[in-house]
């Protein structure tokens, strides 16, 4: 049976989602590992581990307020892509806090070395009931994307996050 649940910093499955998350994540885009243990102690952050029966599937970093799901990172390993994890893993998530918009950041669309892997995940994510909502400019350069399930983010919603007690502990440290 699938399910997903938040690890402990001394869960059996630590060590395989730390791996799964440096290795599927490029290094512009992820925070240090010690951030991300961080968010284990915080009421509104979730390190989750996806299990099948028990068995390490992958993972899901979330951030939770009253009306929204931030999905900051997810992954499924490697050898089980593309056997609908992600989809069931998507709805599991999206049941966890019924009502809930669930919004993620993707790399934009655009002509890029890695364009077909983009359109791949945005496709995917439609498929799963997000929609693209927004381009954001970063001031590094690396802009993304936002996608979101039902109505769209207000600023007084995305500024609410950034501005964060939680936020900010594992992004700004």
């Amino acid at each position: 049976m699938l399910e997903i649940r938040a690890m402990s910093p001394s869960d059996s499955f630590l060590s395989e989602a730390d791996s799964l998350y440096m290795s599927a994540f490029p290094d512009i885009e992820r925070i240090p590992l010690e951030s991300i243990h961080r968010g284990m102690t915080m009421s509104d952050v979730d390190y989750n581990v996806i299990l099948d029966d028990g068995s390490f599937v992958g993972l899901a970093y979330t951030m939770t307020t009253d009306s929204l799901i931030y999905l900051i990172y997810f992954a499924i390993h490697p050898s089980l892509r593309s056997k609908g994890y992600g989809g069931r893993v998507l709805d599991l998530i999206k049941e966890r806090a019924p009502g809930n918009r669930v919004f993620l950041n993707i790399e934009p669309v655009i002509e890029s070395d890695n364009y077909d892997q983009r359109l791949s995940r945005r496709s995917f994510y439609e498929k799963h009931g997000l929609r693209e909502f927004k381009i954001i400019a970063a001031p590094d350069g690396n802009d993304f994307m936002t996608m979101i399930s039902g109505s769209d983010l207000t600023e007084k919603e995305v500024l609410d996050i950034y501005a964060s007690d939680s936020f900010r502990k594992m992004f700004c440290q």
